[in-house]
């Protein structure tokens, strides 16, 4: 029997892409498996920033209204096994291993060679359908229309997150282009749910999409949003004459909380034990690591692994509106495919000093390249060789007042978690 460290470094082994994308493949191997995600209720969640919080924000809820609910997201942060959730509970390394050699064995019946996203997808409908969850909170990998995700037929909803540029080389260079792929996953004659704060001219193209699909649309009405209290540790908010308090910071995440609970109005029939105060539970008790995470007082430390010109934006108003008295040191990590320049635009001037580190994995920024890049807006930058290195230099450099902001990366932040939990534990 195979262990989990050997089956985790073949589901890795599997090619990242296709040069023919479409769901040919993965439709192919869930047919052999008896097509277990046409057993299951789904809700499906598409977009650029905003993703798994708005999913983690409905998964928490239908957990609270008494559903054994499945959760899938991606990336992970600290393990792997995040990436499965039935209430909460990571997937178990047995069930892992148990379901990784059913789909293996599909694949190897068929001829069928999936790429990674694919197979864990594969894994992921045969696990939820084996542990009988009553609806499943699903993810999208990339883009939406050949996400093999998109494989599933009628979801209770299809919602849509915040739209902005990022996999310009997969989905294309224009908000447009990407919000056509995004728009792929709405069905015929299903339930839409978009952002409150949509960039316009993706809205135009998912509202021509569902109406081409006679699909209705709901949106948040963002300008009946009333943000109480906004702060490090959670925000406070009215919203159609109810309040609400969630766990995060940041307008933006407020705005993810509303498409999460037009996306529970509309699914209200189909899961009836939703009610008011599950909904306000479920939102207060929504767990999500690396979004904008504080780990420690003093000094103040924060972990955010946002990775586009999007969630730097989001970053920029959360250190504008909480952290505008101190002075920080970022510890900044990125991949070499996302859009570095832009990141740094946006956030970089607000940085006293920053630590540039490569993120493990051969897809990391080289530090020095990330430095040069950097050098435009400040002039105190260091290197750090590895994680470790880089959050003891930012110790060194902070004082008690000032605030340390790990970002960049999903790569990073999951490091960062690591290291700063494995420290809490040791002291």
């Amino acid at each position: 029997m195979m262990n989990y460290e050997e089956v985790l470094s073949l589901i890795h082994s599997h090619r990242k892409f296709s040069a023919t994308p479409g769901l040919e493949r993965i439709t192919k191997v869930m047919e052999f498996l008896g097509n277990p995600q046409d057993k299951l209720k789904f809700i499906h969640v598409a977009g650029t920033n905003g993703k798994g919080t708005t999913c983690s924000y409905i998964a928490s809820v239908l957990k609270e209204s008494g559903y054994k609910v499945g959760l899938y997201t991606s990336p992970y942060v600290v393990e792997f096994t995040e990436r499965f959730r039935i209430n909460g509970e990571n997937i178990k390394e047995e069930a892992l291993i148990k379901n990784y050699l059913k789909v293996e064995k599909a694949c190897n019946e068929t001829g069928t060679d999936l790429v990674e996203f694919e197979f864990i997808t594969a894994l992921a409908f045969c696990y939820f359908l084996e542990e009988n969850c009553d609806a499943v909170v699903l993810e999208v990998g990339l883009g939406g229309r050949y996400d093999a995700t998109n494989l599933i037929k009628n979801p209770l909803a299809s919602v849509i997150t915040s739209i902005s540029l990022d996999h310009t080389g997969v989905l294309g260079n224009t908000v447009s282009e990407i919000a056509w792929e995004k728009a792929g996953i709405i069905k015929e004659n299903g339930k839409v749910i978009i952002y409150p704060d949509i960039n316009p001219e993706a809205e135009k193209v998912i509202i021509s999409e569902a109406e081409s699909k006679n699909a209705p649309v709901n949106k948040g009405d963002r300008d009946i949003v009333k943000i109480i209290s906004e702060g490090l540790f959670g925000s406070e908010f009215i919203y159609k004459n109810e309040e609400y308090k969630i766990p995060f910071v940041g307008k933006h995440q407020v705005y993810n909380a509303v498409n999460a609970l037009e996306t529970l109005n509309v699914t209200i029939n189909e899961l009836p034990l939703i009610t008011p105060e599950t909904i306000k539970k479920g939102l207060k008790n929504t767990k999500i690591e690396g979004r904008m995470t504080v780990f420690e007082i003093s000094p103040l430390t924060i972990v955010d692994g946002g990775h586009n010109p999007g969630c730097a934006a989001a970053l920029k108003d959360v250190i504008e509106r909480n952290l505008k008295d101190k002075k920080i040191t970022a510890v900044m990590g990125m991949m070499a495919d996302k859009d570095s320049k832009e990141y740094l635009r946006l956030v970089a001037p607000l940085f006293d000093t920053l630590i540039c580190v490569k993120p493990e994995g051969v897809r990391g920024l080289d530090k020095n390249e990330l430095k040069n890049e950097a050098s435009e807006y400040l002039t105190d930058i260091h290197t750090a060789e590895n994680m470790a290195d880089a959050i003891n230099k930012a110790k060194e450099i902070t004082d008690k007042e000032g605030a340390i902001v790990i970002c960049g990366s999903f790569f990073i932040a999951g490091e960062a978690i690591r290291i700063l939990e494995s420290e809490g534990e040791n002291k």
